[in-house]
């Protein structure tokens, strides 16, 4: 995704967007397709169940099975892009000549936002304590990542980065919204979460 960044920068003009062409069969990843794949990867046959409650009592009755149920509840959200978007001026098209191939081959966003650092050019924002970077570009930092949130979650009964919640708490939406927004989620823990809010409960 670097060298579309670079290439976008390159070939755009000032707040433009740039979309490579894109084909919905061949670059739209579902996250259903991205768990399924990781559980084979670690060695899980993958059981598709038909609710949440089937899923759970699936597993309480096979401890020791290698099949993992895994339920999918409906959801609006589209998939992952292959692809990212940034904004730069003008100037980065000197600072991408510049620059050499990282060690994977490829030309690196990180590195034109280390220029601009250099100069005193970036304004960023130091993460203080509680913040955490999370990277989830191999399958062992996946798998470190998602152990860390579930954790997380876990210990304090919050739920990590949930927009329905950042909205309902900034009165972006009201009760009455959210509780629409989790209805269709209700048969989930997600959903219960969310109407818990509600509630005064989470």
């Amino acid at each position: 995704s670097g060298q579309i960044c670079l290439l976008a920068s390159i070939i755009g003009d000032s707040g433009d967007i740039f979309f490579p062409k894109f084909n919905f069969k061949r670059d739209q990843i579902y996250f259903k397709d991205i768990a399924i794949e990781f559980l084979k990867f670690i060695g899980l046959d993958p059981e598709i169940m038909d609710s949440e409650k089937d899923a759970k009592n699936f597993k309480l009755d096979n401890r020791e099975s290698k099949k993992y149920p895994i339920f999918f509840f409906k959801t609006n959200t589209s998939g992952e892009k292959l692809y990212e978007e940034f904004y730069t001026d003008n100037e980065v098209l000197d600072i991408a000549a510049d620059l050499q191939p990282s060690a994977r081959g490829e030309l690196e966003i990180t590195d034109v936002n280390q220029v601009y650092l250099d100069r005193g050019e970036l304004k960023v924002e130091i993460m203080g304590r509680g913040y955490a970077w999370l990277d989830t570009g191999t399958h062992d930092s996946l798998l470190e990542a998602s152990s860390f949130i579930a954790t997380l979650q876990r210990r304090q009964g919050l739920q990590v980065a949930c927009p329905e919640e950042i909205a309902y708490r900034n009165s972006w939406i009201t009760a009455e919204q959210l509780l629409k927004l989790a209805d269709p989620l209700s048969k989930s823990q997600y959903g219960k979460y969310l109407q818990d809010l509600v509630r005064g409960q989470a």
